[in-house]
């Protein structure tokens, strides 16, 4: 029962985070590198500081393993992540939800491919129901109004779905083979990833024109890394840890749910439709988990 709580608050938190990543983009002139940036320097100091309270060792890990994790921490962290913030800025935070539920499903196809782990007959009706239920919502004219622009937030969606998808098997690879806790695993690839943002941003010629917060954005973007990357990649761990892996794996993806209770609290429109499609792609989810 605790991990499936666990489970649901983390969807729940994920969308809280997400739409004041969302009012901060509307807000400033802040482009998605940058705000990737600063959600890693004010994440990390909370990930350390879990480190330290836990005293976890970390254990030797062998020269593959290391690029696993570097390569996971670039693809899930510093691509996955910041094309989220993309496609958040261009089509809202509903549907940029809704099209990271395409994570498990790349994750399942690389699996299949790469690891050779087989897909269930269930999993193969869940795959194509996913995909019904996130056409069906992004077909929706009633909410277009969200999206600056539909084809390249798309886009972005897809491009971070199948990055954090390679990025969780190159993951699981260095979870399975090593004694690594989440928690090291975690502080490795966001420092990582961060450090590969910067990197980014100096390509990109985008560090000389940081912006400076005021104080509520500060506390908002603040507020927005403690709850989406510390405390919901703790109840996030939690999940999987007390919860079969079907069920916490299905509960995490709820989070286009939890933004339609969200709208409907903010008094936006919803339609019935957008409900019954988006528990088609949640229901798809659980079948492809289901052996």
């Amino acid at each position: 029962m605790f991990g499936e709580i666990a489970a649901l608050t983390a969807s729940a938190v994920w969308v809280m985070a997400s739409n004041l990543y969302d009012s901060l983009i509307k807000q400033r002139e802040i482009s998605s590198l940058q705000l990737s940036l600063y959600r890693g320097i004010i994440a990390l100091p909370f990930l350390g500081l879990s480190l330290w309270v836990t005293q976890d060792p970390l254990p030797a890990l062998s020269l593959v393993q290391w690029i696993c994790l570097i390569l996971s921490a670039i693809l899930g962290i510093t691509v996955g992540d910041t094309a989220f913030f993309y496609s958040l800025k261009d089509v809202g935070v509903k549907k940029a939800l809704l099209l990271q539920t395409l994570t498990p499903v790349f994750g399942t196809l690389l699996a299949f491919i790469f690891l050779q782990e087989t897909i269930s007959s269930w999993g193969a009706i869940g795959i194509p129901l996913t995909l019904i239920g996130i056409i069906g919502v992004i077909n929706n004219r009633t909410i277009d109004r969200e999206a600056n622009n539909l084809i390249r937030g798309i886009v972005w969606g897809i491009i971070s779905a199948a990055t954090q998808g390679v990025g969780a098997i190159l993951l699981k690879f260095v979870l399975a083979a090593t004694t690594i806790s989440p928690l090291w695993s975690s502080n490795i690839r966001l420092l990582i990833g961060t450090i590969m943002v910067i990197f980014w941003l100096n390509w990109q010629q985008e560090s000389k024109s940081m912006p400076r917060l005021n104080w509520d954005e500060w506390f908002r973007l603040s507020l927005a890394a403690l709850l989406g990357t510390f405390i919901g990649l703790w109840l996030h761990q939690t999940a999987f840890k007390l919860a079969p892996v079907g069920i916490a794996s299905t509960l995490l993806n709820t989070s286009p749910m939890f933004a339609l209770f969200f709208d409907l609290f903010q008094k936006k429109p919803v339609s019935l439709r957008d409900f019954i499609f988006v528990f088609i792609a949640i229901f798809g989810i659980r079948l492809i988990f289901t052996k």
